[in-house]
């Protein structure tokens, strides 16, 4: 994991780890550094703090949460079984 995240731009945790049956797991170790220049988009979006989103933080990277992506496939869903946009937020 760390020689691939070496110079990396982003991360992208689309495991189920950090989520409702494993909260207390990352996907990265403690052991591998996390550059502040690097975005982490964790699609798990819920429970709404995970290990990897704390620490994400704590480094300074750039956060995107599952929930953003949740909201987008549901507006997207609504429109394609409605045939009407989904309301903005």
């Amino acid at each position: 994991m760390a020689a691939a995240l070496e110079g990396a731009e982003l991360l992208v945790n689309a495991t189920t780890l950090g989520g409702p049956r494993f909260p207390q797991l990352s996907p990265v170790s403690d052991a591998v550094e996390l550059s502040s220049d690097l975005i982490v988009f964790d699609l798990v979006y819920w429970p709404r703090q995970t290990p990897l989103r704390r620490r994400a933080q704590a480094e300074g990277c750039l956060l995107v949460d599952g929930l953003e992506m949740l909201v987008e496939q549901g507006a997207l869903a609504f429109q394609a079984w409605t045939g009407f946009k989904a309301p903005c937020r």
